[in-house]
This record gives structure tokens, sequence and C-alpha cells, in this order.
């Protein structure tokens, strides 16, 4: 079974994530990390930017869900 990462860990992994996906506004963008379930909060100028964050931060190993609070 493998290791559960830390919420802090996560949340720099996705972040990092966001920063290297040239579709998304990552300094626009907060993300809250609590027990794996990712949070999104913000304002993005599309809703592809939206989708974009949240694929972002699926593609995250170790992320149990992603609520997209993004508006």
């Amino acid at each position: 079974m493998l290791e559960r990462r830390s919420d802090r860990d996560l949340k720099q992994q996705i972040l990092r994530e966001m920063k290297w996906d040239s579709r998304i506004p990552w300094a626009s963008i907060d993300v809250i990390v609590s027990e794996g379930v990712v949070t999104l909060n913000g304002n993005v100028s599309s809703y592809a930017q939206k989708i974009a964050a949240q694929e972002a931060a699926h593609r995250i190993l170790g992320v149990l869900d992603v609520a997209n609070d993004i508006q």
C-alpha cells in the first residue's frame, strides 16, 4: 500500500502542475488541500481555464477528489 502524501506536499505539487500548464492563470487560483481532497477557489476568464485547473489537480498522485469552486 502506498503511503499517503501530506496535504502540504500535494498543494505544492498541484501549484507546480498549474504553473507548468500555460492554459491556467495559476496566480488567481487558491488551492486548499484537506486530507487529500482539493478545493480550488478564485476567478478565471473562461470555463476552459476552470476545467484546466481541475484537470491539473487531478493529475497529481494522491489527490482523492477535487471541488472546483472557481468562478
